[in-house]
């Protein structure tokens, strides 16, 4: 009786001291004091220029100051997009891109702000007929399609005089 009573006693002690202490070998992850929830940051820092941000997924790999040109000649030109000149091309700039595309090059996908396969292709024409040679027209955006939607973005830069 006296072992059982030690066992209760003991052994949840000597566990909560283990794992305080960290060396419990095989413990539970169940027992871990749990760590604080890291979150996303939802605005990203100002850039230099020529640094890709972690937007440059959404950007396909334009600079922030190459991305605002876009955003800029998509407002100034063709008049479809609201938003702020901020050099993230989010869902508001792609569906301006993609009604631009819907209108001059042959996109049929929908008009939802996701740069997926159709976009991409569409995207690939329009920089092929504008000169920028984006390679083939796949959907699949390699260093081809990157340099080309770069070199267009460049020149919206230097149209627009983005600084």
């Amino acid at each position: 009786m006296r072992s059982r009573i030690l066992r209760k006693t003991f052994v949840p002690t000597a566990v909560a001291v283990a794992l305080a202490v960290g060396t419990l070998a095989g413990a539970v992850p169940g027992y871990a004091v749990p760590q604080p929830a890291t979150t996303a940051r939802v605005t990203q820092p100002a850039m230099a220029e020529g640094e890709v941000g972690a937007q440059a997924v959404v950007n396909l790999g334009l600079t922030v100051r190459k991305a605002k040109g876009v955003q800029t000649w998509l407002k100034r030109f063709h008049g479809l997009y609201s938003g702020p000149i901020d050099g993230a091309l989010g869902s508001n700039s792609w569906i301006g891109i993609q009604q631009v595309l819907a209108l001059y090059n042959g996109y049929e996908g929908d008009i939802d702000g996701i740069p997926g396969t159709q976009t991409k292709k569409a995207l690939q024409r329009f920089l092929n007929y504008e000169g920028y040679n984006a390679g083939t027209v796949d959907g699949i955006w390699g260093p081809q399609s990157t340099n080309a939607w770069a070199a267009f973005a460049d020149a919206m830069v230097d149209y627009y005089n983005i600084p």
